[in-house]
């Protein structure tokens, strides 16, 4: 029996060291980049579709069960869809089937954890984060000398160095500074481990789904660290839609009992009558960065839609959908695979409990509202990660 304890946790730590991978994988790189050898967007892909195949190897070692049956009927689902727009495009497409199995792996693995192990994955990536934000704080210059984050980028995605980027940081952390100002912080926003910003105000969010859903398992120092951290990174990243969507998911957290659990089924289609009805309202054809801008041009593009777009005919025409998540989702995956993502989302836990109720609406409007403000982040394995693994722990409440 001890040796089978052994084993056990062996395993659970497989999975704590794969997600911790997967969230740091972009920051271990970048160091490579900058004091070994020149990284290219190749190398970055590779590595990440190596993580994923970790993953499913692991899984299949483990044996897939009748439990992950939801997640392969949606994996095998969209296999069709994706063979489709290949078949459709003339070409070997498979951006949307990559953003299917990051969600597919991490629940089957989150469903393997103990809450143990899921509380270590993110505890470990949390003080991870914290310990780089605090160095990118209080000495910018170390940490642009550890990790070089306009080097990387513009050696891995081809994005240029601006001119006046004298720190050598991403470049969107410039140029901010009187957009957000609580005067608490005045210095470039910042990125920590993710090194730009808009996947660190994600992990913001994600922290914040788990210490809600999860507050009655958690103690509290693990409390006050979460939500210090939390805080910590609104202020210094000045990211408005995290802020908005972090003080919805408090709302949701003293309102949930009374919110029936078919709710998550309406959150989709409301998201794109809201984009809809926020270009009636202000139309404007430019990308503006604000929430009423950036909520018109979702609803413009979507507006505009050809029947080439709702079907996959013209996948080449996602490229003008990137600021754009909600386009950039229908875009990519096809009205057929939307409808799969938004069956899976309204149904991926059972509602038995108040927790899993809870759960299923922070994750459904977190995932809907930043693509429908934002680009197309929710789909990153840095933050994707957590999230789906927490969902797959909590479906697997369902059989206890």
């Amino acid at each position: 029996m001890n040796l089978f304890k052994i084993e056990r946790d062996f395993k659970a730590d497989f999975i704590v060291a794969l997600v911790v991978l997967a969230v740091t994988y972009n920051a271990l790189l970048a160091i490579v980049n900058a004091h070994i050898m020149t990284m290219s967007f190749g190398s970055v892909a590779a590595f990440e579709i190596g993580i994923i195949a970790m993953g499913f190897l692991y899984l299949l070692y483990r044996g897939i069960e009748v439990r992950d049956s939801r997640e392969m009927a949606f994996l095998y689902a969209f296999m069709v869809v994706a063979v489709y727009i290949s078949m459709m495009n003339s070409t070997f497409f498979i951006e949307s089937l990559r953003n299917v199995l990051v969600i597919v792996l991490f629940v089957m693995l989150g469903r393997r954890l103990t809450f143990k192990h899921l509380r270590m994955s993110v505890v470990v990536v949390s003080v991870l984060i914290a310990l780089i934000l605090l160095i990118e704080m209080i000495q910018i210059s170390l940490y642009v000398d550890i990790f070089e984050p306009a080097k990387y980028f513009a050696d891995t995605r081809g994005i240029k160095v601006r001119e006046y980027n004298t720190l050598g940081i991403y470049h969107a952390a410039l140029g901010f500074e009187g957009r957000f100002d609580y005067g608490l912080y005045n210095g470039p926003r910042t990125s920590s481990l993710y090194l730009e910003q808009v996947s660190l105000s994600n992990f913001a969010i994600v922290l914040s789904i788990f210490l809600l859903a999860f507050w009655n398992r958690l103690g509290t120092n693990t409390k006050l660290f979460f939500i210090l951290l939390i805080l910590t990174i609104l202020i210094t990243s000045r990211s408005r839609s995290a802020l908005g969507i972090i003080a919805l998911n408090v709302m949701i957290f003293f309102m949930v009992r009374g919110i029936p659990k078919q709710l998550p089924w309406i959150i989709f289609p409301a998201s794109i009558i809201v984009a809809i009805v926020g270009y009636m309202i202000y139309p404007t054809t430019q990308i503006e960065d604000t929430f009423m801008g950036r909520l018109s041009h979702s609803g413009h593009l979507l507006l505009n839609f050809r029947p080439e777009d709702l079907f996959g005919l013209d996948i080449g025409a996602i490229k003008s959908f990137a600021d754009s998540g909600l386009a950039y989702t229908i875009g990519s995956m096809t009205v057929f695979g939307s409808l799969l993502v938004w069956l899976y989302m309204s149904t991926m836990l059972k509602g038995i409990s108040h927790q899993q109720v809870l759960l299923m609406m922070l994750v459904n409007v977190y995932f809907f509202a930043t693509l429908t403000v934002s680009g197309n982040s929710v789909f990153s394995i840095k933050t994707a990660a957590i999230l789906w693994l927490m969902v797959g722990f909590s479906s697997s409440l369902a059989k206890k």
